[in-house]
């Protein structure tokens, strides 16, 4: 019996050719979509779940109301960050964070004498508190003080792989923006679902406007 209605089934397939395209394709194609919807959602949701205390870390956003309308902005005067931890107690911790937009130009002298220059995108300044709220494994250096000088500097695997190649990039000097900074630590390269990214990160006290 169940022979026959397998039968039935397929001869009625191969008979209607055209609407079991149709509709073999339809149910491909909804099916396909609904897995890509699928994993873009998930790696939507993944993004800083990385960071240990991701539960308890918060962005703060800028509300700018208008007599029309009211806009919100992801960049906020740098002095809030000692309002929050000052107004209200529920605030652990905070960290200022500022990302060049445009290029920066990097310079390396090597031990022969030859400069090197690199222009890079991704160079990103913050406090010297980062490594403890953000959860960045360094593969070189020590958390307490990576970021504890306005002349230190944190590079990821792959800049200190350009950069130096084999050499141990710690205590190396590199220029930019007139600033000496000392390589204090290597940390691994940032996942592609993290909202922030960079290639090389300093200190915020390299620059005098933020000292205040």
């Amino acid at each position: 019996m169940l022979k026959n209605y397998i039968k039935i089934a397929f001869r009625n397939l191969f008979k209607n050719r055209v609407f079991t395209f149709i509709n073999v394709a339809g149910l491909a194609i909804g099916i396909s979509c609904c897995f890509l919807i699928l994993a873009h959602v998930q790696d939507e949701l993944s993004y800083d779940r990385f960071h240990k205390n991701a539960k308890n870390i918060y962005r703060i956003a800028l509300e700018r109301l208008y007599p029309t309308h009211h806009t919100f902005y992801a960049i906020i005067p740098h002095s809030f960050a000692e309002v929050v931890r000052e107004d209200y107690p529920e605030v652990v911790d905070a960290v200022r964070l500022f990302t060049n937009q445009n290029t920066t130009v990097f310079r390396y002298e090597d031990e022969k004498g030859t400069v090197h220059i690199h222009e890079e995108k991704q160079f990103m300044l913050a406090d010297s508190n980062f490594f403890k709220m953000f959860t960045v494994p360094l593969l070189k250096g020590n958390i307490e003080s990576a970021l504890d000088g306005p002349d230190k500097i944190v590079v990821t695997e792959s800049i200190a792989k350009k950069y130096f190649g084999d050499i141990d990039p710690i205590g190396k000097v590199i220029t930019a923006n007139q600033v000496d900074y000392k390589v204090s630590a290597v940390c691994k390269d940032l996942p592609e679902n993290s909202h922030f990214d960079f290639d090389l990160l300093a200190g915020l006290g390299s620059i005098p406007f933020f000292k205040t």
